[in-house]
Protein backbone atom coordinates (compact mmCIF):
# COMPACT_ATOMS: atom_id res chain seq x y z
CA UNK A 1 0.00 0.00 0.00
CA UNK A 2 1.48 3.05 -0.76
CA UNK A 3 1.67 6.08 1.63
CA UNK A 4 -1.03 7.88 0.57
CA UNK A 5 -3.19 4.53 0.80
CA UNK A 6 -1.71 4.09 4.42
CA UNK A 7 -2.84 7.80 5.43
CA UNK A 8 -6.29 7.58 3.85
CA UNK A 9 -7.08 4.11 5.59
CA UNK A 10 -5.91 6.14 8.92
CA UNK A 11 -8.16 8.87 8.47
CA UNK A 12 -10.85 6.80 7.86
CA UNK A 13 -10.42 4.63 10.86
CA UNK A 14 -10.26 7.79 13.07
CA UNK A 15 -13.24 9.39 11.76
CA UNK A 16 -15.35 5.66 12.77
CA UNK A 17 -13.55 5.93 16.19
CA UNK A 18 -14.53 9.11 16.54
CA UNK A 19 -17.97 8.49 14.96
CA UNK A 20 -18.51 5.76 17.00
CA UNK A 21 -17.56 7.23 20.43
CA UNK A 22 -19.82 9.84 19.94
CA UNK A 23 -22.33 7.58 19.30
CA UNK A 24 -21.79 5.27 22.26
CA UNK A 25 -21.55 9.24 24.84
CA UNK A 26 -25.37 9.06 23.90
CA UNK A 27 -26.16 5.33 25.48
CA UNK A 28 -27.53 4.93 28.63
CA UNK A 29 -25.34 2.78 31.07
CA UNK A 30 -27.46 -0.09 30.25
CA UNK A 31 -27.54 0.46 26.93
CA UNK A 32 -23.74 0.63 27.31
CA UNK A 33 -23.56 -2.84 29.19
CA UNK A 34 -25.59 -4.42 26.65
CA UNK A 35 -23.31 -3.42 23.85
CA UNK A 36 -20.00 -4.77 25.75
CA UNK A 37 -21.56 -7.81 25.75
CA UNK A 38 -22.87 -8.07 22.27
CA UNK A 39 -19.38 -6.79 21.28
CA UNK A 40 -17.99 -9.86 22.85
CA UNK A 41 -20.32 -12.27 21.54
CA UNK A 42 -19.78 -10.96 18.06
CA UNK A 43 -15.87 -11.17 18.76
CA UNK A 44 -16.28 -14.93 19.76
CA UNK A 45 -18.79 -15.77 16.87
CA UNK A 46 -16.26 -14.15 14.09
CA UNK A 47 -13.34 -16.41 15.22
CA UNK A 48 -12.17 -18.75 12.61
CA UNK A 49 -10.99 -22.18 12.97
Amino acid sequence: MTAEGVEARRKRNAAKQHWLMAAMADLKPDERQTLVAASALIKRLSVVD
